[in-house]
């Protein structure tokens, strides 16, 4: 792009700076942007890059599809005078949003009917029915496909005699605010943005609304799952071509050598029961003025608080597992009487509550911290459930200030001697125990340590984060993962004392 010098100097920097906090909020990746000026003739070469300490196997395509677009804004952004359009920060959410959402597209036209179709949506989940707040499930899908997907979720579709938009809909027959919630009744939207139906399901105990949502989710798990496998591969493929090993005897690199390909064997061999792809159709799930768009793309894409943003639960998902099976599950996956399928079954399963906790956690606004400690290979067999001493000496070793250890309501995690596993509760028991001051403290086994510990963070006034970041940061040195639920809903997780990833 082109401007004059004199902008450079001040302006031009302080703009890329403006825009890189912009998409690092609305990715949850860090963005840097680096300019450089030729001084013969005044062009701006803009370099864009993503720093994300988490290697994610498909992350590739999501990175070059956020910088083609940050450049091809850039480009736009300076008029034929050389002058910074300064509107661009209001406007690259929402584009980045509609091409995301919808596919990229050169027509300016059908751009500008996503971008009013997604600014209607919100509008619409602002309004109220009678005290009540809009709840609205929307099928966006091609007419042509619309009887293939009825099939497949058995509803029954209903269409107008008119198509018309949603906004006017909503303002000619006010009590489709209260009706059209997604578990029985959800409306159908074209490639024009025009609503053309109702989808209707009569059957008790079923919500289309959860069944699609659920479909989607399982085929992020099913890719999370395959990501993971794939990181844990790539690592053991390094580890033997590199001869990390080689300063030991030639005896030992040939087990040492053996052993990780065990074990990557054994990780890509590894199967769950979990099954799934995604619905062919972009599904719109509006709730309490929050927007949350599922497609084919791994994130969700959300409107919240006034601002979209993505969604990357499935990092979150791949960061747990990957630190599941680091670790003590390294080898346990070659103990020949372990069940592995099972193993990376039941992690899959115990991060699937962890995640759904932490969801409950962020909509209703509720502050928690929850701390994984990791557990060495020698301290504990993973076919036995974690016993009181256990569970006391692994708390011991961590930075928390001590307490009597005989409170009645420890209890609560406790029976028969042992400590309960993720796996024998859920997301509501998890969310509860979060709602009390202090930390829940796990194994990376996923066995339930305590709850309500209070982190020990020595004071340091020149300190310029809030307490709860700091003891994030403490609590996941030496090895241990913290993750922080805000009041405001954000979910960070720390590693070795570092942000990772915000949601």
């Amino acid at each position: 792009m082109k401007v004059t010098k004199s902008k450079f100097s001040s302006e031009v920097k302080r703009y890329t700076e403006i825009l890189e906090r912009y998409l690092t909020e609305y990715t949850g990746y860090q963005i840097k942007l680096e300019n450089q000026v030729n001084e013969k003739d005044g062009t701006v070469d803009v370099d864009v890059d993503v720093y994300s300490p988490i290697k994610y196997p498909y992350m590739e395509k999501f990175i070059l599809n956020v910088l083609e677009q940050t450049v091809t804004f850039l480009d736009k952004s300076i008029s034929l005078n050389g002058e910074l359009d300064w509107e661009l920060f209001e406007k690259v959410k929402s584009k980045l949003t509609s091409s995301f959402i919808f596919g990229q597209t050169e027509d300016g036209e059908k751009e500008y009917k996503r971008i009013q179709f997604l600014k209607d949506m919100v509008n619409i989940g602002h309004r109220t029915y009678e005290g009540f707040n809009t709840r609205i499930g929307v099928i966006y899908a091609p007419v042509q496909n619309i009887n293939d997907i009825a099939d497949k979720y058995d509803f029954k579709v209903i269409e107008f005699d008119n198509e018309m938009p949603i906004l006017e809909l909503f303002e000619g027959e006010k009590p489709l605010l209260r009706l059209v919630e997604g578990n029985v009744l959800n409306l159908i939207v074209n490639s024009s943005f025009k609503v053309y139906g109702f989808a209707i399901t009569t059957k008790d105990n079923s919500s289309l609304s959860e069944t699609i949502i659920q479909d989607f989710e399982n085929a992020r798990l099913l890719r999370s799952i395959q990501a993971t496998k794939e990181d844990m591969a790539s690592t053991y493929d390094y580890l033997i071509e590199n001869e990390v090993y080689k300063e030991v005897d030639e005896e030992l690199q040939v087990g040492l050598k053996y052993m990780l390909a065990l074990m990557k064997e054994t990780v890509e061999g590894a199967s769950t029961e979990f099954e799934g792809t995604s619905p062919n159709i972009v599904y719109f799930k509006l709730s309490k003025a929050e927007l949350n768009v599922y497609n084919a793309e791994d994130f969700i894409v959300s409107f919240s608080k006034g601002e979209w943003k993505l969604k990357n639960y499935h990092i979150l998902q791949f960061v747990l597992m990957r630190y599941m099976l680091h670790g003590s599950k390294l080898y346990l996956l070659v103990e020949e009487s372990l069940d592995k399928s099972k193993l990376l079954h039941n992690i899959v399963s115990g991060t699937n509550i962890l995640i759904n906790t932490l969801k409950k956690l962020s909509s209703t606004n509720t502050s928690s911290i929850l701390m994984i400690l990791p557990i060495k290979p020698e301290e504990i067999a993973y076919s036995t459930a974690i016993t009181i001493e256990e569970a006391m000496e692994s708390l011991s070793k961590a930075p928390l200030k001590k307490r009597n250890t005989e409170y009645l309501y420890l209890k609560i995690v406790q029976g028969n001697g042992v400590h309960l596993s993720v796996t024998d509760v859920g997301a509501s028991f998890l969310s509860n125990l979060c709602s009390i001051d202090g930390a829940l403290v796990l194994d990376d086994m996923l066995n339930i340590l305590s709850y309500g510990e209070i982190i020990d963070t020595p004071s340091n006034p020149s300190e310029v984060f809030g307490t709860g970041t700091n003891a994030c940061k403490i609590a996941s040195e030496n090895g241990s993962l913290a993750i922080k639920v805000s009041e405001d809903g954000d979910i960070k997780v720390y590693l070795n004392g570092e942000m990772i990833l915000t949601i």
